[in-house]
């Protein structure tokens, strides 16, 4: 995901941070030591978390997704990604790519749509529905 992160669109970044921060901190404030986000925080200063800058929040998040749910990224290693069209809509373009893996040794195709908006005349990418969901998935766990 640090390779990534550099991709997305500072909006989007933006918009990372503020979905997310407020699902962070309710779960420092939680009594329960063993809580999800406790390895994400520093312990000595919880609230730094705060301080941190949208791309910086977003490469520490992934890093600590990857600490607490191992292998996330492992399947993506290697990837292949290969580009095999594009819609426009508005300001924003839909990019379809397939992706080629492998995960414990069985080779995996995907296909994605990617959306990218232009910022300073390079495009960058936008946040996907499961980044999104993830926000929704972790403000529901207690």
């Amino acid at each position: 995901m640090n390779e990534i992160a550099p991709l997305m669109h500072p909006d989007e970044l933006t918009k990372f941070k503020q979905m997310m921060l407020p699902v962070v901190e309710r779960g420092l404030v939680s009594e329960k030591q063993g809580h999800l986000f406790v390895s994400f925080a520093d312990a000595k200063d919880p609230k730094k978390v705060k301080d941190f800058s949208d791309l910086d929040f977003f490469r520490e998040f992934m890093a600590w997704l990857e600490k607490v749910r191992p292998g996330v990224n492992d399947a993506l290693k290697g990837a292949k990604v290969e580009v095999i069209g594009n819609v426009p809509e508005g300001d924003v373009r839909h990019v379809v790519v397939r992706t080629k893996f492998n995960n414990a040794g069985v080779e995996i195709t995907k296909t994605a749509v990617l959306s990218v908006k232009d910022y300073k005349g390079k495009p960058m990418m936008l946040l996907t529905g499961e980044i999104q969901g993830l926000a929704q998935a972790l403000s529901n766990k207690k």
